[in-house]
C-alpha cells in the first residue's frame, strides 16, 4: 500500500498520507480490507441483470484480484492499458460485435467485454490481434510524424 494517494475531482486534488499496513488501526485495516472487497465486487456487477449475470460477474472479478490480473492504480483513477493493449481491445471489440450483428445477436456491455476476453484468450488470435494491433499504431505514429513535419505552423517551435 502506497504511503501517500491523491484524489482528484472537478480540479481539486486532496493528497492523503495513508499509514504502512503493519503501522495501521487493526479496526481501520480491517475497514479497508472488506470495504474494498465489496465495492470491488459490487462494482462488477453493477450492469448485471439477472442473477447469473451477477454470479459470473462476482466470480470472475474475484478470480482475476486472486490471480493478481486486476491493474489499477492509487492516484484514484481507472487503471490504464497500454497503448498495444488499447488497440488490440478496439480490434477484438469491433470483430466480436460484427459477428454477433452477423448473427442477429444483442450484446450487454458485461456479455460484450466476456466475449472480447474469451476471444483475446485464444493464443493464435490474440497473436493474430497483436500483429495488426501493431501495424496500426505504427501506422498512425508515421501518418503523425508526416503530417507534423511539413507544416509551417510548427517551425517556430523549439
Amino acid at each position: 500500500m502506497p504511503q501517500m494517494m491523491q484524489f482528484t475531482k472537478h480540479g481539486h486534488t486532496v493528497d492523503l498520507d495513508i499509514p504502512l499496513w503493519d503501522e495501521a488501526n487493526a479496526t481501520a485495516r480491517e475497514y479497508a480490507y472488506f470495504y474494498g472487497w465489496r465495492q470491488t465486487l459490487q462494482d462488477s456487477y453493477a450492469s448485471a441483470k439477472t442473477a447469473a449475470e451477477m454470479d459470473g460477474a462476482v466470480r470472475k472479478k474475484f478470480e482475476k484480484i486472486i490471480s493478481g490480473l486486476v491493474k489499477f492504480r492509487f492516484d484514484g483513477q481507472a487503471s490504464r492499458k497500454s497503448e498495444l493493449e488499447t488497440e488490440m481491445d478496439a480490434i477484438a471489440t469491433s470483430r466480436v460485435q460484427a459477428h454477433a450483428a452477423r448473427k442477429s445477436i444483442k450484446l450487454t456491455k458485461v456479455k460484450l467485454e466476456g466475449y472480447v476476453a474469451e476471444y483475446l484468450a485464444r493464443t493464435a488470435i490474440f497473436e493474430e490481434i497483436r500483429i495488426e494491433a501493431e501495424e496500426n499504431l505504427s501506422k498512425r505514429r508515421e501518418m503523425a510524424e508526416v503530417a507534423i513535419a511539413g507544416d509551417d505552423f510548427f517551425a517556430d517551435m523549439s
